[in-house]
């Protein structure tokens, strides 16, 4: 993880695209040679592993993650040999794959899951508001979780924000 000053995660995205477009790379080179299934498996190890590390820099705005999202078509593209200008859409549906947007939102509502079923570590005990710590009478949010108040855009797109709204 790279982290700046102004958490805008640039660096770290930047370091991820470099990754996938080496990983890019190698696929182009070797798609010749191996079998369709096989190149499957290698897109997914390639690729995966560096997108699905993003809970913290793919909550972001779109334009910052519009590099990851183009090397990601790029690696479909060549996996499954389309054409220049033939959409990924039905590549992405066809195959069962996850755009980066997914892949997000997956990774956020497995961390709400694991901390709402206490299997994070302790650390995490106190970390959402629920509404029943608001008020002891029953209502129909009392058991929601309450995400925090965000005055700026880098705090709306942190995991106690967002978190509590997807779940």
């Amino acid at each position: 993880m790279h982290v700046d000053q102004h958490l805008t995660w640039n660096n770290n995205i930047l370091h991820i695209s470099k990754n996938l477009s080496k990983n890019n790379s190698i696929l182009s080179r070797i798609r010749h040679f191996l079998p369709k299934h096989t190149l499957q498996g290698l897109h997914y190890t390639l690729f995966f592993p560096y997108l699905s590390c993003n809970i913290c820099c793919g909550s972001n705005y779109t334009s910052r993650l519009k590099r990851l999202k183009i090397l990601q078509k790029r690696a479909i593209s060549i996996t499954y040999s389309l054409r220049f200008a033939n959409s990924t859409k039905l590549a992405f549906r066809n195959h069962n794959l996850l755009q980066l947007a997914f892949i997000t939102r997956f990774q956020i509502g497995l961390f709400m899951y694991r901390y709402h079923n206490k299997l994070l570590p302790p650390l995490f005990d106190d970390y959402f508001i629920q509404g029943k710590a608001i008020h002891d009478h029953y209502t129909m949010s009392s058991y929601k979780y309450r995400p925090l108040k965000a005055r700026t855009n880098i705090k709306m797109f942190s995991i106690k924000c967002s978190g509590p709204r997807f779940f």
